[in-house]
């Protein structure tokens, strides 16, 4: 009883030089991409381990060797400084057809080319992986610039709004002790909030003809529209431009 056979297949190109020597024999174009189909059992011990080593070294498919693609790869880097260029390996021709007499002979050329530029492509990894991390190396020393950047800024920011704020608050509770309202006065002494009220009461006092603009919008107060509607003495009437903004920091 006939066992099953492990059934391998090898795919090429056949040469331009080829092609055109068999079109003037036969006056026939044959295929470039060319298929031939073999046992893996009828092979011999020595050309069966080649067709496994081609085949699990770069990653055919079991028994199945693709010998019709170009082989490249790119340099991973996001520097403008390349220090490894892309890798490109051009698989060539074969100028004769496969077939039982010559498959040994086409294995042998097939490990043969692989054996040569497989070493440098692993040399090639090599330097993409250190360039890789050249490149990983220096994105992190730019965030650990860009995040101390902010740490100091951030912290210069603080120094700023504590130095502000001690200003502000003795300059607050020293005004309203002297001129604040009841209001105010109880606020502050049982430790309320009572800055955006005292940044008011105080604006209305020391600027009677302003308002307090803490959003930053230009607007007209009734009573002062009426006041300028009613005012005799003034030949034109103000522009909302003409009115400038208080501010206080909250």
């Amino acid at each position: 009883m006939e066992t099953n056979k492990t059934e391998g297949r090898i795919s090429y190109n056949l040469s331009s030089n080829f092609i055109q020597d068999e079109i003037i024999k036969t006056g026939q174009e044959p295929k470039k991409l060319q298929t031939y189909k073999f046992n893996f059992e009828d092979l011999t011990p020595e050309i069966r381990k080649m067709v496994i080593e081609v085949c699990d070294k770069y990653h055919n498919y079991r028994y199945t060797i693709n010998f019709t693609e170009r082989i490249y790869e790119y340099a991973y880097t996001n520097t403008e400084e390349k220090s490894v260029e892309e890798f490109k390996v051009d698989i060539p021709a074969f100028d004769y057809e496969i077939n039982d007499e010559n498959f040994a002979q086409a294995i042998v050329v097939i490990n043969d080319f692989y054996n040569e530029w497989y070493p440098k492509f692993l040399e090639y990894q090599e330097q993409k992986k250190v360039q890789q991390k050249l490149v990983h190396e220096k994105r992190e020393a730019e965030e650990n610039q860009r995040s101390e950047l902010r740490k100091a800024e951030n912290e210069s920011r603080k120094i700023e709004e504590e130095k502000f704020n001690k200003i502000f608050n003795e300059e607050m509770i020293k005004w309203i002790k002297k001129n604040g309202s009841e209001r105010l006065n109880k606020g502050i002494d049982e430790n309320y909030n009572m800055r955006g009220a005292y940044v008011n009461e105080r604006a209305r006092v020391e600027f009677p003809d302003y308002y307090v603009d803490f959003k930053e919008k230009y607007e007209w107060l009734k009573n002062y529209l009426e006041k300028i509607n009613s005012n005799a003495n003034s030949n034109t009437p103000k522009t909302a431009t003409s009115i400038p903004k208080i501010r206080s920091k909250r």
